[in-house]
């Protein structure tokens, strides 16, 4: 199988497999993409077929089952009919006739030779009947998502505000990037790219004139509102890009600690403070919920693990996220917002924040942590990015309305 077509398609089918059985498709396609030896336009083909596959899993098996007739498949044979869906269904720069004939082919280095008329039979008459994909009323298999989420979104939302937040991650979702103001700007760098005519490119990585951060963790960072000279620590910091802005804000001035939990991580952090020329960030391996030797802080931004809803547009996979996956998530939030509050001095400011879309993960452990401390107070963030919902002096990022991830942030002081 040597032709560029089917080996785009062989290195999707395989990476799809692997994710079945339990791997994350970024990771996964990361490695096998590593070892595929595609060029660079087949390796973004294979992109879009795992990541498009994986994000409308639900949608493509409601057709696979119909067509079908509910027949028991193996994890190979669904993915090949998935991928062969996918393509006639959302790829219109594939021809039909190669969706369907190239993408059969997989039956036999998938070793499922013997279902290759299976695979044929289904892809066709799906183009026979030239019906799309399921666009009924469950908003779970419509859009993909675990029922739980679709149900929570309904209840705290509104319908017409879950429909609008699941077409949304439906969609792309652009890469963002921030200027290093410690060594150039905005326009000093759009010149250089456009000077270089590869904009996609992004020449000046390397010489540490920008990094990737997503327009919420941006203004997360800007309601901190960290100052020069200022003690600032960053308690859950990977992979890093918060820290960056935030001692770019800092004029460089002053100490941030950057902590995970994770050595490589940390080691990560490191190397991207090295590549800003970010002198002032110091990264640490550390517990978020165990005590930081080195004094208070003026600043802390406690950016927590969470269920990441909100970014399920970007990472497909947390769109099959189980309830009891999460339930468990906002004890461990409260226990690292409180271990990181014990570090703020009286007068200093904390920000609270995840980029998730779960009340129960956002005011739900905000609030308690304000009911169950009285030295703390609340502090309104103020919306800087247009479109961002205020609820009792919290901010809430929601994808249709913003642009961004979804994202949720929250501010308080301690005052004795």
């Amino acid at each position: 199988m040597t032709d560029r077509q089917t080996s785009e398609r062989l290195v999707a089918a395989k990476a799809l497999c692997r994710v079945e059985t339990g791997g994350y498709a970024g990771a996964v396609l990361d490695q096998a993409l590593e070892q595929s030896g595609l060029e660079p336009r087949q390796r973004a083909l294979a992109t879009r077929l795992v990541y498009g596959v994986t994000s409308c899993k639900y949608r493509l098996d409601e057709a696979v089952d119909r067509l079908c007739g509910g027949r028991p498949l193996s994890v190979q044979v669904r993915t090949i009919l998935r991928l062969g869906l996918y393509q006639l269904s959302f790829c219109d720069g594939i021809p039909a006739s190669a969706a369907v004939n190239e993408t059969v082919k997989l039956a036999g280095p998938l070793r499922q030779i013997g279902a290759t008329g299976l695979c044929n039979a289904v892809l066709r008459r799906f183009l026979r009947e030239g019906k799309p994909l399921y666009e009924g009323e469950d908003l779970s298999v419509r859009y993909s998502v675990e029922p739980w989420i679709a149900k929570l979104w309904q209840k705290r939302y509104g319908g017409d505000t879950c429909r609008a937040l699941l077409e949304a991650f439906a969609g792309e979702f652009p890469t963002f990037v921030r200027v290093n103001t410690q060594k150039t700007t905005a326009p000093a760098l759009l010149a250089r790219w456009r000077a270089a005519g590869r904009v996609p490119d992004l020449p000046g990585f390397a010489e540490g004139l920008f990094h990737v951060q997503d327009l919420s963790s941006q203004y997360c960072a800007l309601a901190l509102g960290a100052k020069p000279g200022e003690r600032v620590i960053d308690f859950c910091a990977a992979p890093g890009g918060k820290s960056f802005t935030l001692a770019q804000m800092m004029g460089d001035e002053g100490e941030l600690l950057a902590c995970d939990l994770q050595g490589y991580k940390a080691a990560l952090i490191a190397e991207g403070a090295q590549r800003l020329g970010l002198s002032a960030v110091r990264a640490q391996v550390h517990d978020a919920r165990q005590p930081l030797p080195g004094g208070e802080a003026d600043r802390i931004l406690c950016d927590v693990p969470c269920s990441g809803l909100g970014v399920m547009g970007k990472k497909p996979d947390l769109r099959y996220k189980r309830r009891d996956e999460v339930k468990d998530l906002p004890s461990l939030q409260l226990d690292i917002l409180k271990n990181a509050a014990e570090h703020l001095r009286v007068g200093g400011e904390l920000v609270y924040s995840t980029c998730t879309l779960n009340p129960a993960e956002n005011q739900g452990v905000f609030g308690k942590f304000l009911r169950d401390d009285g030295r703390f107070v609340r502090v309104p963030i103020e919306p800087a990015c247009p479109g961002a919902v205020k609820e009792e002096e919290t901010l809430t990022l929601f994808p249709h309305k913003t642009g961004t991830d979804g994202f949720f942030m929250a501010k308080c002081r301690r005052v004795k």
